[in-house]
C-alpha cells in the first residue's frame, strides 16, 4: 500500500477539494447540525426522483427502544432488509438496531462522483450505491420477488482543515490523517444514509454532521491501527469507536454512531418513512 512520497504528494492535492466560502457556510451549519441532527431535513424521494421535504428543523428524539421497534416490525412483516455496504461498523449499528440484513456491495467508481459541498457528495454517493444496486437486483431478477424489501445505502466523508478526506489511498496518508487530529483541530464527520423500498423506488435521505475533538493520538496506538489494517476502510483514517483511539477523543458534538458512519435514529426514522 505503501506509494512512493511524489505520488502521495499528487494523491493529496487532487483528493483535498477547497471549499473556500461555501465551507464557512457548512462549518456554521455544521456546529447546529451537531446538536440537531439532519438540520437539512429528511428527503422524500419518488420513483422518478422527485423529493418532498419533512421540516428543515425537525429534532430526532427517537429512543432506543423505538430503535429496537423498527426491527421488531421489519422482522413482523416479513420485510427483508440489504445493506448496501462492507463496512464492519454499520453491520454492527444495524445488528445493535436488531434489524436482520443481508449484505450486497455497490462497487462503483466512487472518484468519479464529486462535488465541492460534502453533504452533496456523500448524498450523491449514496444515491449511486443504491442505483448500482437496484440496477444488479433487476438484471438478476430479484425485484420480482413477492416478499417486500428495504434497501439501505450510506456514504460518508471526514472534513478538516477546510478539505474532504475519503478513505486513506496508503499508510502513510493514514499516519498523516491521524496525527493531525489534536487538540483545537477537530474534524467532522458528513454522512448520508438512504433507504429504498426496492418495489416502488421510493426513497428516503438524510445527512448527519458530526464533530470530534482529539487529544494527540499517540505513534503506538497508530502503528497499531495500521498494523491492524481496518483503519484503511475508514474515511480520513477516523475510528472513534475503537479501543487504541477512544483515549484520546475528549469530545463529540453528535452520536457516536453517526461518527461511526450510521446515525441509528435516523436510520430508523428513515426506515418508518419509507414504511
Amino acid at each position: 500500500m505503501r506509494h512512493a512520497l511524489s505520488s502521495l504528494s499528487f494523491l493529496r492535492r487532487t483528493r483535498a477539494i477547497a471549499f473556500t466560502s461555501r465551507f464557512s457556510t457548512f462549518r456554521s451549519a455544521s456546529s447546529s447540525s451537531s446538536r440537531r441532527r439532519s438540520t437539512s431535513g429528511a428527503r422524500l424521494h419518488d420513483a422518478r426522483g422527485k423529493q418532498s421535504f419533512k421540516s428543515r428543523h425537525q429534532t430526532t428524539t427517537t429512543t432506543t427502544a423505538t430503535m429496537s421497534n423498527v426491527g421488531e416490525t421489519l422482522t413482523k412483516e416479513n420485510i427483508r432488509v440489504i445493506l448496501g455496504s462492507k463496512s464492519a461498523t454499520r453491520k454492527q449499528i444495524l445488528t445493535e438496531m436488531k434489524v436482520e440484513y443481508e449484505t450486497i456491495s455497490a462497487d462503483i467508481d466512487e472518484k468519479a462522483i464529486r462535488f465541492e459541498d460534502p453533504s452533496a457528495l456523500v448524498e450523491e454517493l449514496a444515491k449511486a450505491k443504491a442505483e448500482a444496486i437496484l440496477e444488479r437486483m433487476k438484471k438478476g431478477g430479484e425485484e420480482e420477488g413477492k416478499r417486500r424489501t428495504l434497501l439501505i445505502t450510506c456514504d460518508q466523508v471526514v472534513v478538516f482543515d477546510g478539505k474532504i478526506r475519503e478513505k486513506p489511498e496508503s499508510e502513510e496518508e493514514a499516519r498523516m490523517f491521524m496525527r493531525s487530529y489534536k487538540e483545537n483541530s477537530p474534524c467532522s464527520t458528513v454522512g448520508s444514509i438512504r433507504v429504498t423500498d426496492v418495489a416502488t423506488g421510493v426513497s428516503a435521505s438524510s445527512v448527519d454532521v458530526c464533530t470530534i475533538h482529539f487529544k494527540e493520538i499517540s505513534e503506538e496506538a497508530m502503528d497499531f491501527l495500521i498494523e491492524e489494517g481496518e483503519v484503511m476502510w475508514c474515511a480520513g483514517g477516523l475510528m472513534v469507536e475503537h479501543e487504541k483511539v477512544r483515549p484520546f477523543v475528549t469530545k463529540i458534538d453528535g452520536s457516536e454512531d453517526g461518527v461511526m458512519g450510521m446515525d441509528k435514529s435516523v436510520c430508523a426514522r428513515l426506515i418508518r418513512e419509507v414504511l
